[in-house]
């Protein structure tokens, strides 16, 4: 059977704390650093770096995909199969949803208030934290790459 032939491929999520899935999938939709992409069946070799954002998974008959919330590691397409090496992932159903919240609105409140001190760092880090938050709150309330 052809690459193109193919109808699905093997992902698997690990972070330095566990398994977090693997499955086979028909389609995987990826935030990169940059940009936001997807693997399908047959997808070339291709190792590249993660950002931090939502990471859609679509299984086989099934017409929707699952989302995670993944911040930062490395994805690597071989052989058939996807690699995904994270920071941390959590399936949207694993996030406290008022946890993400509150971090959000702690994260919004200190961009407000260190726009004034000038202190490159902070923005930095309460950028990350803003993005990540909102990547949490993204994969529980299933908001599709929005």
């Amino acid at each position: 059977m052809s690459a193109q032939e193919k109808e699905s491929f093997q992902l698997e999520i690990i972070t330095p704390e566990r398994e977090v899935l693997k499955t086979m999938v028909t389609r995987v939709a990826v935030t990169g650093q940059n940009t936001i992409f997807e693997i399908l069946p047959g997808h070339e070799a291709l190792l590249c770096p993660l950002g931090v954002g939502l990471l859609g998974v679509q299984k086989p008959g099934e017409d929707t995909e699952d989302l995670y919330a993944v911040h930062g590691g490395f994805l690597e397409v071989s052989d058939d199969a996807a690699t995904i090496l994270a920071d941390s992932a959590e399936h949207g159903d694993e996030v406290d949803l008022a946890r993400a919240r509150e971090a959000m609105q702690r994260a919004k409140d200190k961009l407000a208030t260190r726009m004034d001190t000038g202190k490159e760092w902070d923005l930095d880090r309460a950028d990350l934290a803003l993005r990540r938050a909102l990547a949490r709150i993204n994969a529980s309330e299933k908001n599709y790459f929005i």
